[in-house]
């Protein structure tokens, strides 16, 4: 009987240990389970997590790269700088560098100012000028400009004024074109008597008193009329005036006229902004450098335009190879 009974407490006791040790594996297998969902899960996230914030990161940088780019061109301190005629292919695939005449890509490179043309001397003249903001915004610039004022008229009344504080100055006078978009107060035309002439450059003399050069502003059908031309060079020399052919026509006669005058005459070398696009004029200012460079003098022409002014404070370095000077200089 009591071998019988210490049997069934064996047999009881193995069966409670089978089943605590049953239960404890399978609490291990679950704990190991769980474990594994937990890091399977976490990596999951983690990974997930990760991609998002890499995907941030770079939103963040392209967003911060855009605002960078857009604040440069609202602050004008883009490098605009225009590649030489190796990168030909590449500078017309640029959408802001299109329609760039070929000139402005196969003139050499400047040369640096170690190796500076002491001699070469750029006149840049600055036409249409009639308001305060125009000659402030220049002026900030820090460079040396031929400002070309429109003669004092109902339109242009405070050009006189703005004149007077410039050390130097020129005036923009009106003159027939073939077609007028806008015609200026005033405009000589051809058929216009030479003693008309002299009584309109009399009054911008007595509005400009220190005035000694006028260059044309239009005046495409009356700069190649030779007759009109030749009024107009003996009106001016009655007022010691001299002429700037703004070469707003090819077939200007006003190389023919100071030819048979046995003068010199000053004409326009480089249009600096027939395009409103800052990288074009940062090009035609760097042909404008290479041309004085290459004949020791030029003279350009711009107006205060909004992108002349930027392109003026962008590519502005280009002018250390060469002399900015007056008109009166060259």
């Amino acid at each position: 009987m009591k071998k019988r009974k210490q049997k069934k407490r064996k047999v009881h006791n193995f069966l409670a240990l089978n089943k605590a040790l049953t239960y404890s594996i399978l609490a291990v297998t679950l704990l190991l389970f769980m474990t594994g969902v937990v890091v399977v899960a976490y990596s999951l996230g983690f990974e997930d997590a990760k991609e998002k914030q890499s995907t941030m990161v770079y939103k963040i940088k392209e967003d911060n790269r855009l605002l960078r780019n857009r604040l440069k061109q609202t602050l004008g301190d883009t490098d605009y700088s225009v590649p030489d005629a190796k990168s030909h292919e590449q500078y017309q695939s640029q959408k802001s560098m299109k329609n760039i005449p070929k000139q402005t890509l196969t003139h050499e490179e400047l040369p640096s100012t170690k190796k500076r043309a002491k001699k070469a001397k750029l006149a840049l003249i600055l036409d249409d000028v009639s308001f305060p903001a125009e000659v402030r915004d220049v002026k900030a610039l820090g460079i040396k400009v031929n400002f070309s004022f429109f003669p004092v008229t109902s339109k242009h009344p405070d050009t006189a004024r703005l004149a007077k504080k410039e050390p130097f100055y020129m005036v923009h006078l009106p003159l027939e074109a073939m077609t007028f978009s806008a015609e200026e107060p005033k405009t000589l035309r051809v058929h216009d008597s030479m003693k008309k002439m002299e009584r309109r450059l009399a009054a911008i003399k007595r509005d400009f008193p220190r005035l000694q050069y006028v260059n044309n502003h239009t005046g495409s059908k009356f700069t190649s009329d030779y007759e009109a031309v030749k009024k107009l060079y003996k009106a001016a020399r009655k007022h010691n005036l001299d002429i700037v052919d703004s070469r707003t026509i090819a077939t200007t006669q006003l190389p023919e006229v100071y030819k048979d005058f046995n003068r010199k005459l000053l004409s326009r070398d480089v249009f600096l902004d027939h395009e409103a696009d800052v990288s074009y004029i940062c090009g035609q200012m760097k042909l404008a450098v290479n041309t004085a460079i290459r004949n020791g003098k030029a003279i350009a022409i711009g107006h205060p335009r909004r992108e002349t002014i930027k392109a003026l404070k962008a590519c502005k370095s280009y002018f250390d190879a060469v002399n900015l000077v007056y008109i009166s200089e060259l």
